[in-house]
Protein backbone atom coordinates (compact mmCIF):
# COMPACT_ATOMS: atom_id res chain seq x y z
CA UNK A 1 0.00 0.00 0.00
CA UNK A 2 2.74 2.34 0.89
CA UNK A 3 4.31 2.03 -2.51
CA UNK A 4 1.45 2.23 -4.17
CA UNK A 5 0.92 5.96 -2.46
CA UNK A 6 3.86 6.51 -3.30
CA UNK A 7 4.09 5.81 -7.00
CA UNK A 8 0.84 8.00 -7.09
CA UNK A 9 2.05 10.68 -5.93
CA UNK A 10 4.71 10.99 -7.81
CA UNK A 11 2.98 10.51 -10.98
CA UNK A 12 -0.26 12.12 -10.57
CA UNK A 13 -1.49 13.45 -13.36
CA UNK A 14 1.04 11.90 -15.83
CA UNK A 15 0.20 9.84 -18.39
CA UNK A 16 3.08 7.67 -17.43
CA UNK A 17 3.99 3.75 -17.27
CA UNK A 18 5.70 2.61 -14.88
CA UNK A 19 7.36 -0.66 -14.59
CA UNK A 20 10.02 -3.02 -12.42
CA UNK A 21 13.18 -4.84 -13.71
CA UNK A 22 14.17 -7.92 -11.60
CA UNK A 23 17.32 -9.78 -11.36
CA UNK A 24 18.03 -13.37 -11.10
CA UNK A 25 19.11 -16.96 -12.19
CA UNK A 26 16.84 -19.39 -10.61
CA UNK A 27 13.05 -20.49 -12.02
CA UNK A 28 11.56 -20.71 -8.61
CA UNK A 29 13.14 -17.71 -6.91
CA UNK A 30 12.36 -15.82 -9.83
CA UNK A 31 8.74 -16.84 -10.40
CA UNK A 32 7.81 -16.49 -6.77
CA UNK A 33 9.31 -12.79 -6.68
CA UNK A 34 6.94 -11.72 -9.89
CA UNK A 35 4.40 -13.34 -8.31
CA UNK A 36 4.61 -11.08 -5.11
CA UNK A 37 5.34 -8.06 -7.15
CA UNK A 38 2.17 -8.69 -9.71
CA UNK A 39 0.11 -9.56 -6.49
CA UNK A 40 1.28 -6.38 -4.50
CA UNK A 41 2.47 -3.83 -6.62
CA UNK A 42 0.92 -1.31 -8.80
CA UNK A 43 3.07 -1.81 -12.15
CA UNK A 44 2.64 -1.97 -15.48
CA UNK A 45 5.07 -4.01 -16.41
CA UNK A 46 7.72 -6.55 -14.89
CA UNK A 47 11.04 -6.75 -16.77
CA UNK A 48 14.04 -9.01 -16.64
CA UNK A 49 17.31 -7.95 -16.51
CA UNK A 50 19.27 -9.86 -18.64
CA UNK A 51 22.14 -7.02 -19.52
CA UNK A 52 24.06 -6.22 -16.13
CA UNK A 53 27.39 -6.85 -16.69
CA UNK A 54 29.13 -6.54 -13.35
CA UNK A 55 30.93 -9.44 -12.07
CA UNK A 56 28.57 -9.62 -8.82
CA UNK A 57 25.39 -10.48 -10.81
CA UNK A 58 27.03 -12.74 -13.06
CA UNK A 59 29.00 -14.69 -11.65
CA UNK A 60 26.09 -15.88 -9.73
CA UNK A 61 24.44 -16.67 -13.38
CA UNK A 62 22.60 -13.81 -13.04
CA UNK A 63 22.07 -10.53 -15.53
CA UNK A 64 24.13 -11.23 -18.89
CA UNK A 65 25.36 -14.38 -17.35
CA UNK A 66 21.87 -15.98 -18.84
CA UNK A 67 22.57 -15.03 -22.00
CA UNK A 68 24.71 -18.36 -22.02
CA UNK A 69 22.17 -20.58 -20.55
CA UNK A 70 19.02 -19.86 -23.02
CA UNK A 71 17.19 -23.11 -21.24
CA UNK A 72 17.49 -21.44 -17.82
CA UNK A 73 16.31 -18.39 -19.42
CA UNK A 74 13.48 -19.55 -20.95
CA UNK A 75 12.28 -21.18 -18.18
CA UNK A 76 12.54 -18.09 -15.94
CA UNK A 77 10.55 -16.34 -18.63
CA UNK A 78 7.86 -18.76 -18.77
CA UNK A 79 7.72 -18.95 -14.95
CA UNK A 80 7.19 -15.23 -15.15
CA UNK A 81 4.15 -15.07 -17.70
CA UNK A 82 2.41 -17.38 -16.50
CA UNK A 83 2.39 -16.42 -12.54
CA UNK A 84 1.92 -12.38 -13.94
CA UNK A 85 -0.94 -10.53 -14.65
CA UNK A 86 1.01 -7.28 -16.14
CA UNK A 87 3.53 -7.82 -18.91
CA UNK A 88 6.70 -9.17 -18.63
CA UNK A 89 9.78 -7.91 -20.96
CA UNK A 90 13.37 -9.06 -21.21
CA UNK A 91 16.68 -6.35 -21.49
CA UNK A 92 19.64 -8.10 -22.74
CA UNK A 93 22.78 -7.55 -24.68
CA UNK A 94 23.82 -8.79 -28.10
CA UNK A 95 26.19 -11.48 -25.90
CA UNK A 96 28.83 -11.79 -23.64
CA UNK A 97 31.45 -11.32 -25.77
CA UNK A 98 32.10 -11.12 -29.37
CA UNK A 99 33.00 -14.81 -29.83
CA UNK A 100 29.67 -15.26 -28.35
CA UNK A 101 27.13 -13.08 -29.73
CA UNK A 102 23.80 -14.69 -29.10
CA UNK A 103 21.26 -12.01 -29.10
CA UNK A 104 19.26 -12.75 -32.47
CA UNK A 105 19.22 -16.73 -31.77
CA UNK A 106 17.73 -15.83 -28.08
CA UNK A 107 15.39 -13.25 -29.83
CA UNK A 108 13.66 -15.74 -32.09
CA UNK A 109 13.59 -18.55 -29.38
CA UNK A 110 12.35 -15.90 -26.59
CA UNK A 111 9.59 -14.35 -28.50
CA UNK A 112 7.72 -17.66 -27.92
CA UNK A 113 7.99 -17.12 -24.08
CA UNK A 114 4.77 -15.73 -24.20
CA UNK A 115 6.70 -12.34 -23.30
CA UNK A 116 5.38 -8.87 -24.42
CA UNK A 117 8.63 -6.99 -25.71
CA UNK A 118 12.31 -7.26 -25.73
CA UNK A 119 15.20 -4.75 -25.44
CA UNK A 120 18.93 -5.46 -26.61
CA UNK A 121 21.21 -3.42 -25.58
CA UNK A 122 23.98 -2.80 -28.69
CA UNK A 123 26.98 -4.39 -26.81
CA UNK A 124 28.91 -7.38 -25.26
CA UNK A 125 28.83 -8.15 -21.43
CA UNK A 126 32.59 -7.82 -21.88
CA UNK A 127 32.60 -4.03 -23.74
CA UNK A 128 30.01 -2.88 -21.15
CA UNK A 129 29.87 0.32 -22.05
CA UNK A 130 32.60 1.08 -24.16
CA UNK A 131 33.05 0.70 -28.15
CA UNK A 132 29.40 2.44 -30.11
CA UNK A 133 26.22 0.15 -29.40
CA UNK A 134 26.14 -2.02 -32.65
CA UNK A 135 22.97 -1.02 -34.05
CA UNK A 136 23.09 -3.33 -37.20
CA UNK A 137 23.32 -5.91 -35.04
CA UNK A 138 20.25 -5.05 -33.06
CA UNK A 139 18.45 -4.95 -36.62
CA UNK A 140 19.02 -8.17 -37.13
CA UNK A 141 17.81 -8.75 -33.27
CA UNK A 142 14.54 -6.79 -34.40
CA UNK A 143 14.29 -9.47 -37.78
CA UNK A 144 14.60 -12.50 -35.21
CA UNK A 145 12.00 -11.14 -32.84
CA UNK A 146 8.88 -10.73 -34.94
CA UNK A 147 6.21 -9.92 -35.00
CA UNK A 148 7.29 -9.01 -31.13
CA UNK A 149 8.44 -5.63 -30.43
CA UNK A 150 11.98 -5.56 -30.19
CA UNK A 151 13.36 -2.03 -28.84
CA UNK A 152 17.27 -0.93 -28.93
CA UNK A 153 19.47 0.89 -26.34
CA UNK A 154 22.68 2.65 -26.54
CA UNK A 155 24.24 5.50 -27.17
CA UNK A 156 21.30 7.63 -27.31
CA UNK A 157 22.26 11.34 -26.12
CA UNK A 158 20.31 13.88 -28.14
CA UNK A 159 16.51 13.72 -30.17
CA UNK A 160 19.24 13.28 -33.14
CA UNK A 161 20.03 10.00 -31.92
CA UNK A 162 16.70 8.79 -31.15
CA UNK A 163 15.11 9.67 -34.68
CA UNK A 164 18.67 7.94 -36.98
CA UNK A 165 17.56 5.02 -34.64
CA UNK A 166 14.62 4.61 -34.74
CA UNK A 167 15.05 2.89 -38.27
CA UNK A 168 16.74 -0.31 -36.60
CA UNK A 169 14.17 -0.86 -33.95
CA UNK A 170 10.61 -0.19 -33.02
CA UNK A 171 11.60 1.89 -30.56
CA UNK A 172 14.59 2.97 -28.53
CA UNK A 173 14.90 2.59 -24.57
CA UNK A 174 17.13 5.41 -23.08
CA UNK A 175 19.55 4.59 -19.66
CA UNK A 176 22.48 6.50 -19.24
CA UNK A 177 21.42 9.01 -21.64
CA UNK A 178 18.16 9.82 -19.28
CA UNK A 179 21.53 10.18 -16.47
CA UNK A 180 23.83 12.27 -18.48
CA UNK A 181 20.86 14.52 -19.62
CA UNK A 182 17.12 13.76 -18.09
CA UNK A 183 15.75 17.03 -20.07
CA UNK A 184 16.48 14.46 -23.47
CA UNK A 185 12.55 13.47 -23.16
CA UNK A 186 11.76 16.73 -23.50
CA UNK A 187 14.09 17.12 -26.45
CA UNK A 188 12.48 14.39 -28.32
CA UNK A 189 9.32 15.52 -27.72
CA UNK A 190 10.04 19.04 -28.86
CA UNK A 191 12.30 17.54 -31.48
CA UNK A 192 14.83 20.54 -30.78
CA UNK A 193 18.08 20.48 -28.70
CA UNK A 194 17.79 22.28 -25.38
CA UNK A 195 20.29 24.66 -23.92
CA UNK A 196 19.53 24.09 -19.97
CA UNK A 197 20.87 26.82 -17.40
CA UNK A 198 22.44 25.87 -14.35
CA UNK A 199 19.46 26.98 -12.07
CA UNK A 200 17.78 24.73 -14.07
CA UNK A 201 19.97 21.92 -13.92
CA UNK A 202 19.66 22.13 -9.96
CA UNK A 203 16.15 22.09 -10.40
CA UNK A 204 16.07 18.57 -12.20
CA UNK A 205 18.50 17.47 -9.62
CA UNK A 206 16.73 18.92 -6.40
CA UNK A 207 13.33 16.85 -8.65
CA UNK A 208 15.34 13.76 -9.13
CA UNK A 209 16.47 13.63 -5.04
CA UNK A 210 13.15 14.16 -3.98
CA UNK A 211 11.72 11.38 -6.01
CA UNK A 212 14.24 9.01 -4.40
CA UNK A 213 13.90 9.91 -1.06
CA UNK A 214 9.71 8.71 -1.80
CA UNK A 215 10.81 5.81 -3.71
Amino acid sequence: KQWYQRRVAITAGKNMHVGVQICGSHVVRTTKAVELISSECDVDFIDLNVGCPIDLVFNKGAGSALMDKSRRLEGILRGMVNVSSVPITLKMRIGTSEKKLSGISLAGTMKNTGISLITVHGRTRQQRYTKLADWDYISQCREAAQPLPLFGNGDILSFADYNNNLKYADGCMIGRGALIKPWIFKEIKDQQHMDISSSERMDILRRFCTYGKKS
